[in-house]
């Protein structure tokens, strides 16, 4: 069996880890899990074992050069929050003009008020998540479109993303209780023999 490898401009393109594995930005560790797995099994190699389907080296290089390097890095919260800082650099970036002029639903998110774009986000996000993997062959527009999406949710209304919300402390704190002095007269004290 001859091995597939994905054109590089795809590699380097789709660097979006939340856009791969068609997953939002505010995806816990279980919904990274449970896409991840899905996704697994639906690439697999084994699914096209008995089968000569073309799609099989496809499949097993989208699953190898893409999701599991995105599920890697989901997986742990620290890089988690490296892929999210180094998306918002891309927001930074990219001009809102230039992303609007790509995407409709990018167009239509930017005119939400915060609560109506995220309900709007998460639903566009799992409609797309769920066409996403069904034609190999046009996975990689689709996760274009989940990547310009993600951009547009970080810039216009997620600015303080993963940061907690009060100071987290590293050292419990201890309560202090005052202790009250009293000063003993010694002469006082001493009886006569």
């Amino acid at each position: 069996m001859s091995q597939i490898f994905l054109p590089p401009k795809w590699l380097e393109q789709l660097c979006d880890p939340y856009a791969v594995l068609g997953i939002s930005v505010s995806a816990d560790d279980r919904q990274i899990f449970k896409r991840y797995h899905t996704l697994a099994k639906l690439l697999h190699p084994d699914r096209y074992a008995k089968s000569c389907n073309p799609d099989q080296q496809l499949a097993t290089a989208i699953l190898s050069y893409l999701i599991n390097p995105a599920y890697e890095q989901l997986k742990h919260r620290h890089k988690r929050l490296i892929a999210i800082a180094m998306l918002r650099s891309d927001t930074r970036a990219l001009q809102q003009q230039a992303l609007c002029a790509q995407n409709t639903i990018a167009e239509e998110i930017r005119e939400m008020s915060p609560p109506q774009a995220q309900l709007f986000y998460e639903e566009a996000i799992a409609s797309y998540a769920e066409a996403q993997y069904k034609s190999l062959h046009q996975f990689y527009q689709v996760t274009q479109q989940i990547s310009i999406l993600n951009l547009v949710y970080l810039q216009l209304h997620k600015p303080d993303l993963f940061l907690p919300l009060k100071a987290v402390r590293i050292i419990p704190q201890v309560e202090v209780k005052p202790v009250e002095l009293t000063l003993v007269d010694e002469k006082a004290n001493v009886q006569p023999f």
